[in-house]
């Protein structure tokens, strides 16, 4: 299958109707991709084109592709536009500034245009740009070789509105580090990192800021400000006078006014072509195929997955892979073009954030440690981290960690014993015993863990194997319906959807009883996951029960289910307090008889009296939030039926990679397309500031919830808001309230009659409006953090800016301050992780594992119990585990990070991870890396990786001690070593105690000794 569209291009330009409209100043009936293949067309023959147009996203995108097709086409540039209605954080009547990435990007987007060759320049009408003599006056270039001191460089950072950070993370930021300046500028993809010598630039380089490792070399840069003010401009004082306008069904433009421009009219109405879409209606697409029988059809998809999709339901269609929005029908041409979004309804198209914006930087940060953190020694126990000291061992300097234990006893550890040390993560709101060192309780404690752990894998393995011998239904592969119903999902499905997709499928169509946990945070598309394994097993005339904790989480899936099936043969209803008990008998008595195919409702679906027709699909939201008994029933309508459990809450990684040995787990990891960070604010009690905000987001079109968890004095708080503003309309919801009257409320707060809903916490449990983008959560310090993070993934569920205000007392306890705290440090998008390890810390692992679990983890930590279950389950299953070698090094030499080359603070994850190196290309790339992010090695820093790599030849050779004897080296064995060995010409001596062999090796650089290891270990 070819995915060019050059034999599309060759067809329109023979067209003579197309030909003529090229020559004309005026256009009608231009539609779709055509629009912009003209526009492209025309730009050949032009210096500069500039399009004006109220939908520039679009059109750009479109243009794109098509320029990118033909090599004589040119470059074409997108002027952001953005939301003059959007309300001022002050609140009303105020002039709004575009968000600093809209300006930055803008004033990047004029530079290039001033300065560029000629280009196609997308746009729309609005005024308000900078000057062009503003724009070239603040603009920084870097080039490699060129001279500017680097305290002039940090000077006009600052003064153009960067923030100096230590690391750089974000768009906006800048930091120093001895003779290197990172800064990420707007408009750019990746951030810089400008490598000085004296005043001269030796090198200028983009960085991953997920790993802050080089990723590609510039000669050149430009860094635009962030902070310059709008002005009266326009855009055509940016172009020459022989630029051609375009304007793009602009009505309130009278183009003959531009007497020294050339200028195109493109208006409404049929003429040159016609539209092409038809919204997921099958029936009328065919119809038209059918009077298109003597056109040349195409279809236009973006990928494989849309393209096999297309072919299944019409394998008669020629395919072409592109990125066009919206196909046109030629009928000069005897030409139809369609795309993906035409046939099957236009997927919900939403600007991609930054490639690294709200993903989040992998800490180093979980962990680094404060001095007064608890850590746990595998040996030694838990302690009080006191610190990195250095300190002087046989007169040479290294660096140690100092943990502090019972009775003030003090152990240093060696920066290559570091493995060993873990952060304790455990429950900081009953903190762990302190070990007494020397005294046998540690060793007490891990056996008893060990002893449950041994308990739970059985458990866990008898649960396995039972599912492992039971057969259960063998589904048939997809048919054409399920390609029309997943060719109708609204938005482009993240790589981990497809993935989890594709496992749940696997698992339907074979024989084996699927028990599938799918793990995801809020807003990451589980619903859907779930919605076409039920169609799926509908289609094989399978019952589906979906099982939900809440009623309205089941209101939530019931209209999502039913809007999605709405055009499929599949009856869905619910079954919960929010039916009658007339409704509730009549949707049991159906599902006896099959005649409901999917069900969804709370523990009422548990009761006696349902019973299935013919069940072959479980689906159970949030299983945690269920009670014993319901887990009782759960345990028996789980026997021979397929299973899919889904979850927000994130299991801590080491954990899952624990039990994925035993379960089937599925994690969908990957926010949608355009999902930004939701911005969270802590703020005592303030009616101005409630106000104001709720002001702020009803201007842009938006609802808010507010959260107070007291039904006693929810009325209060009610119409204390409505008498903040006469504009605020406030409905009410908790749990008190009859079904009928709850029902009534959430309803009205989706259509809109509501803009502010005051509710209990009972909103937290997965309801998804994507209009309410603020959430106020009254006396946020009485929450758990599991519960904030939930309630603050209600927020934030489309490409909005969404906000989270935390309001509390004046007097809190240390435990919520910590949780705030977390709430207010991880608020990137994928932060459900380092929020279920900080909740592992505040709360415990009860929901987890089990009470008597949770206690041997509070008694030893969460890493080393993780630790102990992996070698367990390793042991259950026949696997060797094998007791590591860690050589002890000491060369003599001063070993050891400087902190004028690494900021002490982040010295601790460095030596972290050069201690779990395992091999000697990992020392190479962390050597690398050092010199790429801090400059070059200090002496004492080559030496450090020199130590590290001799441990590591050391321990493949069976060393288990080298030590510096003066002018040679000594070197301790576990076994006898090989002959050839021990007359070797450099060995002087040669002894045996207790079990080990020493030898003395007459070498006394270090270097030499490295080379001499490696013999013996070859």
């Amino acid at each position: 299958m070819q995915n060019s569209l050059a034999d599309i291009e060759t067809i329109i330009l023979k067209s003579e109707r197309f030909k003529k409209t090229l020559l004309s100043p005026k256009i009608q009936g231009l539609y779709g991709a055509l629009k912009s293949f003209f526009i492209a067309q025309l730009s050949k023959n032009n210096p500069t084109t500039c399009i004006i147009t109220p939908w520039p996203d679009e059109l750009f995108d479109d243009i794109k592709v098509w320029t990118n097709k033909r090599c004589d086409l040119k470059e074409a540039i997108l002027i952001p536009s953005w939301d003059e209605s959007r309300p001022s954080e002050m609140g009303r009547g105020q002039r709004v500034p575009p968000p600093l990435e809209i300006m930055s990007d803008l004033y990047y987007a004029l530079n290039s245009l001033i300065k560029s060759a000629p280009v196609i320049v997308v746009t729309n009408p609005k005024k308000g740009l900078p000057s062009p003599e503003l724009v070239k006056k603040n603009v920084i270039y870097l080039n490699t070789g060129s001279h500017i001191s680097m305290s002039k460089l940090v000077n006009k950072l600052a003064e153009f509105g960067f923030n100096r950070v230590g690391t750089v993370e974000e768009l906006g930021e800048f930091a120093v580090r001895g003779g290197i300046i990172d800064c990420w500028p707007y408009g750019r993809a990746y951030p810089l990192r400008v490598e000085f010598m004296a005043d001269e630039i030796t090198s200028i380089r983009e960085f991953d800021p997920l790993i802050q490792t080089s990723v590609s070399r510039v000669r050149t840069a430009e860094i635009m400000p962030i902070n310059l003010p709008q002005g009266d401009a326009d855009i055509k004082d940016y172009l020459d006078k022989d630029a051609l306008l375009i304007y793009d069904t602009i009505k309130e433009v009278e183009p003959q006014e531009e007497t020294n421009r050339p200028y195109v009219y493109l208006g409404e109405g049929y003429d040159v072509c016609g539209k092409s879409s038809y919204q997921g209606n099958l029936n009328v697409f065919n119809q038209t195929l059918a009077k298109l029988k003597h056109y040349k059809v195409f279809v236009i998809c973006e990928n494989e997955t849309e393209k096999s999709r297309l072919l299944e339901i019409f394998p008669e269609l020629e395919v072409r892979l592109s990125d066009l929005s919206e196909g046109f029908i030629l009928p000069d041409a005897e030409l139809a073009v369609f795309t993906y979004s035409d046939i099957f309804g236009r997927k919900i198209r939403v600007k991609p954030i930054h490639p690294f914006k709200g993903k989040g930087i992998p800490i180093e940060d979980l962990q680094s440690l404060q001095p007064g953190d608890f850590v746990v020694h595998v040996d030694y126990g838990i302690g009080l981290y006191q610190g990195l000291k250095r300190i002087q061992v046989n007169h040479t300097e290294i660096d140690c960690l100092l943990i502090l234990y019972k009775d003030e006893d003090k152990l240093y550890v060696p920066f290559d014993k570091l493995r060993y040390i873990e952060r304790y993560i455990g429950h900081y709101e009953r903190p762990p015993e302190l070990t007494a060192l020397g005294s046998g309780a540690w060793e007490r404690k891990k056996n008893r863990a060990r002893k449950a752990i041994q308990d739970l894998t059985n458990e866990l393995l008898s649960l396995y194997a039972e599912r492992k011998i039971s057969k259960g239904y063998k589904f048939s592969p997809d048919n054409v319906w399920q390609a029309k119903l997943e060719s109708s999902f609204p938005y482009e499905e993240t790589q981990d959807q497809l993935k989890v997709i594709n496992e749940i499928k696997m698992d339907m169509e074979s024989e084996k009883s699927m028990d599938r946990l799918v793990c995801g945070e809020v807003g990451y598309g589980k619903t859907e996951v779930a919605l076409r394994a039920a169609f799926k097993a509908v289609m094989d005339g399978k019952q589906v029960a979906l099982l939900c904790p809440t009623t309205i989480l089941a209101e939530q899936h019931l209209r999502t289910f039913k809007q999605r099936l709405i055009e499929f043969p599949v009856k869905v209803e619910s079954l919960s307090r929010f039916n009658t008990r007339m409704k509730q008998q009549k949707i049991v008595a159906g599902l006896k008889r099959g005649d409901v195919d999917i069900v969804i409702g709370t523990h009422r679906l548990l009761g006696n009296d349902v019973q299935f027709n013919d069940l072959g699909l479980l689906i159970i939201d949030e299983e945690h939030r269920f009670g014993v008994q319901q887990k009782e029933k759960l345990k028996k309508l789980k026997k021979g039926i397929d299973t899919i459990s889904l979850t927000a809450t994130p299991i801590p990684r080491t954990l899952y990679m624990s039990l994925t040995r035993i379960r089937d787990l599925s994690e969908l990891e990957t926010p949608p397309k355009g999902r930004l960070p939701i911005v969270t604010q802590i703020s005592m009690w303030d009616e101005n500031l409630i106000k104001q905000v709720i002001i702020r987001e009803i201007q842009r079109g938006g609802q808010v919830y507010f959260v107070h968890n007291r039904i006693r004095s929810i009325n209060i708080i009610a119409n204390l808001i409505r008498k903040l503003d006469p504009n605020f309309n406030v409905g009410i919801a908790h749990s008190e309230l009859s079904e009928r009257e709850l029902e009534e409320v959430m309803l009205k707060f989706l259509i809109g009659d509501f803009n502010i809903l005051v509710s209990t916490a009972i909103i937290g449990s997965g309801i998804d409006i994507p209009q309410v983008n603020t959430i106020i959560i009254n006396r946020a310090d009485r929450f758990g953090l599991a519960d904030l993070h939930q309630l603050r993934g209600r927020v934030g569920r489309s490409d909005v800016r969404a906000y989270c205000y935390l309001l509390i007392p004046k007097y809190i306890t240390k435990e919520a301050k910590r949780r705030l705290q977390t709430m207010i440090t991880y608020t990137e998008l994928g932060a459900g992780f380092k929020i279920a390890i900080r909740d592992l810390e505040l709360r415990g692992a009860g929901n987890l594992l089990g009470r008597e679990q949770h206690g041997h983890i509070h008694a030893i930590g969460y890493e080393l119990y993780t630790q102990l279950l992996s070698e367990e389950i390793k042991r259950i299953k026949g696997e060797v585990v094998q007791k590591r070698i860690e050589p002890t090094v000491d060369l003599g030499i001063n070993c050891y990070i400087p902190d004028y080359y690494v900021d002490p603070a982040r010295k601790f994850s460095l030596y972290k991870r050069l201690s779990s190196a395992d091999s000697l290309h990992e020392i190479n790339e962390f050597k690398h890396e050092l010199i790429d992010r801090f400059g070059p090695l200090p002496q004492e820093v080559e030496s450090l990786l020199l130590a590290i790599q001799i441990k590591i030849l050391a321990r493949d050779a069976g060393i288990t001690k080298v030590i510096n004897k003066g002018r040679e080296f000594g070197l301790k064995f576990l076994k006898l070593p090989k002959k050839t060995l021990l007359n070797h010409p450099l060995v002087t001596w040669v002894g045996s105690t207790k079990g080990t062999v020493e030898i003395r090796v007459s070498i006394n650089d270090p270097k030499k000794l490295k080379s001499f290891i490696t013999k013996i270990k070859t």
